[in-house]
């Protein structure tokens, strides 16, 4: 579950050997620059020495962001019923504890071959909810042409639960709805039902990756129509469903853009505070069938997201 992307766009891999991948295009030198683009693993004593090395041997320009993704799970999590950690997704709030990498640092070199001062990336962090009474709400995302047929695209839509019809208190991170050449998607998202027997309504509507609410239209490509955009959860029933469908508008704009709207891929989106553009349907409560969630699945859920390198040499043009 690793992938390297420049500009947006996912690169090749290679297996060069049981711990390196080489991205992007050989170019057949012998000079230890064959793709321009090296990780290699380093397992160390497999705790505090264990690191990444990615080595990039061709310029990074502005305009052109390269990305290194992979995958962490979350080791020996908590059983007792509670939230722990905070989330930050870049690090930039200065959180302790839950950190996805101990480190991440920076070795530059300019296009002359000059070497710069290290540099030391901010420490992202997880957080998690252990639930006493776990419920589960499935997600669909549907995405169709403008003549209502579905459609396969490439892209990421989010979506967000609240706890109130207003959208304004939402409850847990935002969801991604990730397309990759396909028409729908289904996430499940853990929510908490209430101890003494009693229901909780969530309500669930698409957001931009920062949670604020999407209007549909041509600005984001889509109109947007949801199923059951409010359910509701209890011990006797913890299960419900939310269908999320965006039909493109006939202008021929074909979905959101990369700046915080609601999905990433061609064209561009808005995001706002409102949902008048969206078309909400009666709500679906879920079904009677009891749910056993292990906590593993609650906490690789939480705790699972792409972070950035931890080493890596770059030219800097």
């Amino acid at each position: 579950k690793i992938k390297l992307t420049v500009g947006g766009a996912e690169l090749p891999a290679v297996q060069i050997d049981s711990n390196t991948y080489g991205f992007g295009a050989s170019n057949g030198s012998s000079d230890g620059k064959t793709y321009p683009f090296v990780v290699t693993y380093v397992k160390g004593n497999g705790a505090e020495e264990e690191h990444f090395v990615w080595n990039i041997n061709v310029p990074v320009t502005i305009d052109s962001a390269v990305q290194l993704t992979y995958t962490v799970r979350l080791n020996n999590p908590k059983t007792e019923t509670g939230s722990y950690g905070k989330y930050d997704k870049d690090g930039s709030q200065g959180y302790e504890g839950l950190y996805t990498n101990n480190s991440a640092t920076l070795f530059p070199v300019d296009s002359k071959g000059n070497e710069g001062a290290s540099e030391e990336f901010n420490k992202p962090t997880v957080s998690y909810t252990v639930a006493d009474h776990p419920a589960t709400i499935n997600i669909t995302k549907k995405v169709q042409n403008s003549s209502g047929a579905a459609t396969n695209v490439n892209a990421t839509f989010y979506a967000a639960v609240f706890t109130d019809p207003q959208f304004t208190n939402r409850f847990g991170d935002v969801v991604e709805l990730k397309l990759n050449g396909t028409s729908q998607v289904t996430v499940s998202v853990t929510v908490e039902a209430p101890a003494d027997g009693s229901s909780r309504s969530y309500y669930v509507t698409e957001t931009d990756k920062n949670g604020n609410v999407i209007t549909g239209g041509e600005s984001f490509g889509y109109q947007i129509g949801i199923e059951g955009s409010m359910v509701t959860v209890s011990e006797s029933a913890p299960t419900g469903s939310v269908t999320i469908t965006n039909k493109q508008v006939a202008s021929g704009n074909q979905g959101g853009g990369s700046n915080g709207g609601g999905s990433t891929g061609g064209g561009s989106s808005s995001g706002s505070g409102s949902s008048s553009n969206q078309t909400v349907t009666s709500a679906q409560t879920g079904d009677n069938t009891n749910l056993l969630l292990p906590i593993a699945v609650v906490v690789i859920a939480a705790a699972a997201l792409t972070v950035c390198l931890v080493v890596y040499r770059r030219k800097r043009s």
